[in-house]
């Protein structure tokens, strides 16, 4: 009976574990999941700021044409100045919440920004993923974030090692149970 609850508490562990290790998956899921959308929101609000930058550059041009031409005033040239000034600051502020959610995004699946480039590895307007054998050679998505984070990422490491931990107490268990022979 001692071998027997030792064997079905060690089971029990290895169910614990599979379920702890689907957890960390939905985890790790909605980790990368946020990362990734964020990232796409960044470069998306990228290009609005550069587009601002110049359309503002477009009305400072436009300004200066009329102040020279004696159609408008200073103030109306100092304020397409001053307009294009902030879309610069915008630009700016954008590319560094590019930088910051592409190194989150990084993070979330297991790669150590300090060690890759995101504009080599998860940047969806080019095809360098080719550095990675498990991605095709197309625009990096969502999905291919997961499958990569399932294979990287440190909750996934750690769940999956607890589980082969598990795994190997019940194989441990069910050895005791095997008789015993010695030579005496």
């Amino acid at each position: 009976g001692r071998y027997d609850a030792k064997a079905r508490s060690q089971a029990e562990k290895v169910v614990a574990a599979e379920y702890k290790t689907l957890a960390d998956g939905y985890s790790v899921f909605e980790n990368v999941a946020n990362a990734y959308f964020s990232f796409l929101e960044r470069r998306a609000m990228l290009e609005v700021a550069n587009t601002n930058e110049y359309e503002y550059a477009v009305h400072l041009s436009r300004a200066e044409d009329l102040v020279k031409a004696g159609e408008a005033k200073q103030l109306d040239l100092l304020r397409a100045r001053l307009d294009l000034a902030q879309a610069k600051e915008e630009v700016v502020n954008a590319k560094m919440k590019v930088e910051t959610s592409a190194a989150e995004l990084m993070q979330a699946i297991g790669l150590n920004a300090s060690e890759f480039s995101w504009r080599e590895t998860i940047d969806p307007d080019r095809f360098a993923l080719d550095l990675f054998s498990a991605f095709e050679k197309k625009p990096f998505s969502a999905e291919q974030a997961f499958s990569f984070a399932q294979t990287n990422s440190p909750a996934m490491r750690i769940a999956r090692s607890k589980l082969r931990a598990a795994s190997a107490d019940v194989d441990y268990a069910i050895a005791d149970l095997m008789p015993e022979l010695s030579a005496s």
